[in-house]
């Protein structure tokens, strides 16, 4: 990296991964896939007309609640949502044309790396405020790098923070990040937007009332009420470092599910969905709305997860087995309605890091049975669909995935169905999206899970999910030459992206020879929203990168 002061402009997506909220991205768990654009032709269609929110009013259907408003300890995209609207002071945010970082949007006037890469130095804005009026300084951020740093804190992302030997303010204006070595990804993970120090002082954030209800805020918007299941009101933060937004409140209302928040929106009660690929047509010839869909530059993709702990996932070729057994393309076809593509690794395929040169596990009905013939999971004579036992036990594998998201029931009971078809039998059980989440991150009581992850830019941003131990890694795998990988693609002299690319390359052909998860499909974002909304521009970043700049349209 070169001394250099970055002044390009900059972006952020109101539903990037968690990490996002503090610290570039990184990957996440959504309960739906990620909303995001492009215009398509509209038709006539008669909807009965229902009292529209006021003009001062933005009004986001989601079908998921926050589990937390405290960022330090959030790990879902629900909360993510939630968390950006309150606290949003990051040093700087993605360009949403180029990707680039730069500081136009973000509070830091630019930053100069030197010292070989080990070293980036941060000149902040002047005048920063927190909603309460106290000054937002460059204490706070060094004051949440600490709280990051502090094992107790139990923050989930903190070994993406190992390199970071120390974060200073040298004077009341500056904020200096010093690396143990060079990192490439450094300028991810050191734009840091900040909690607020005199708000918890050192107290425990679990237990401060701040991180349930927090009252002091960053954001263009910040928490009035929060009522758990049904809404979450925000107010216009007169404070906001980049002007008080046009709109007075913006409402995240709590839908059922999603065919309720369609629903919601078709009638002119919300302002925003994300969009189930079965409601696109209907959605794109809607009067009234705006349907959009768009391929991200990240990963959002859905996966069925394995349980790597369990004694029959623990074989590779029982995993394999069960990939080959999937028929992911009838899959996107009556799921997806053609709104998606097979993925086969862990980063998107418009990602610079991206290689075709990975392990796939193809449908072969075939292959999946001779797979599980060999594993010593056998059926009697003849018989290939009768339930397989292995000394005596079936082979027998329960499913979990979030209750009101039609598309992971259809997930459910399509795998359960070609599951039979080689032997195995699936219990498909539906559940709460905050139970759901500790089941598969907490006490690991599953075999079989559905989710979707939202990754970064930056593909160290997955590492979490696939080194060992990592914060998110839910399946318990382990692979000590992914782990070395990791490491060796943050390390490369100069940061050459070829080199990084040979790495990661190398990285995603281990992953996928291991079979960890069944990757299904990245997602087409589909959304849609009432055109009496002005929203940013469609770019790389969708059109939610500076969503405190919408605002209603002027009335005809």
């Amino acid at each position: 990296m070169n001394q250099a002061g970055i002044t390009k402009r900059a972006g952020l997506r109101m539903t990037t991964g968690l990490l996002g909220l503090l610290a570039g991205a990184c990957a996440s768990p959504s309960p739906h896939p990620t909303p995001a654009p492009t215009s398509r032709p509209e038709l006539r269609r008669d909807v009965p007309a229902r009292p529209r929110p006021s003009a001062g009013t933005i009004t986001m259907g989601v079908a998921s609640d926050a589990q937390t408003m405290q960022p330090l300890l959030a790990r879902d995209t629900a909360s993510a949502s939630f968390i950006a609207t309150h606290y949003n002071a990051p040093l700087m945010r993605r360009n949403p044309e180029t990707l680039d970082w730069d500081p136009t949007y973000g509070t830091a006037a630019g930053v100069v790396i030197g010292n070989g890469g080990k070293t980036l130095r941060f000149t902040l804005k002047p005048g920063l405020q927190w909603s309460d009026g106290k000054p937002l300084t460059v204490h706070d951020y060094r004051y949440t790098y600490a709280r990051i740093s502090d094992p107790s804190t139990g923050y989930p992302y903190r070994d993406l923070f190992r390199s970071f030997e120390a974060v200073t303010t040298p004077d009341d204006e500056t904020l200096e990040v010093t690396l143990r070595e060079p990192f490439c990804p450094a300028l991810d993970y050191a734009v840091l937007n900040p909690i607020p120090q005199h708000v918890f002082g050192d107290s425990p954030l679990d237990a401060h009332s701040a991180s349930v209800k927090p009252t002091v805020g960053s954001g263009a918007f910040v928490l009035s009420s929060w009522t758990r299941d049904q809404e979450a009101v925000f107010v216009a933060n007169d404070r906001f470092y980049l002007g008080r937004p046009p709109v007075d409140r913006l409402v995240f209302r709590l839908a059922r599910d999603a065919d309720d928040a369609f629903s919601l929106l078709r009638t002119g009660e919300i302002d925003h969905a994300v969009l189930q690929a079965s409601d696109w047509d209907v959605a794109s010839r809607t009067p009234g709305i705006r349907a959009v869909g768009y391929y991200p530059p990240t990963a959002a993709w859905t996966y069925i997860g394995f349980n790597l702990r369990r004694p029959a996932l623990t074989d590779l070729r029982v995993r394999k087995a069960l990939a080959h057994a999937i028929d992911r393309t009838r899959m996107v076809e009556t799921i997806r309605q053609n709104h998606a593509r097979l993925i086969d690794s862990i980063v998107a395929s418009a990602s610079w890091a991206s290689t075709p040169d990975v392990t796939r596990c193809p449908f072969d009905v075939a292959q999946a049975r001779q797979l599980l013939d060999e594993a010593g999971w056998q059926t009697p004579e003849g018989q290939p669909e009768v339930i397989r036992t292995k000394d005596g036990v079936p082979l027998l594998l329960r499913l979990h995935y979030n209750s009101g998201n039609r598309e992971r029931e259809q997930i459910a009971t399509m795998t359960r169905d070609f599951a039979r078809a080689v032997g195995v039998q699936i219990e498909c059980i539906a559940e709460e999206w905050a139970p759901f989440l500790n089941r598969v991150n907490g006490n690991h009581d599953v075999d079989l899970y559905i989710l979707g992850w939202s990754s970064p830019v930056e593909p160290h941003g997955t590492s979490p999910i696939w080194m060992t131990g990592g914060a998110q890694n839910a399946s318990g795998y382990t692979n000590t030459q992914v782990d070395t990988l990791f490491g060796q693609a943050t390390a490369v002299n100069g940061c050459r992206q070829d080199e990084r690319q040979r790495l990661y390359a190398e990285l995603q052909r281990k992953i996928t020879a291991d079979v960890p998860c069944i990757f299904l499909w990245e997602n087409e974002s589909l959304s849609a929203y009432a055109d009496r909304l002005s929203v940013n521009p469609l770019t790389r970043l969708g059109y939610d990168y500076r969503p405190w700049e919408w605002r209603p349209r002027p009335a005809p």
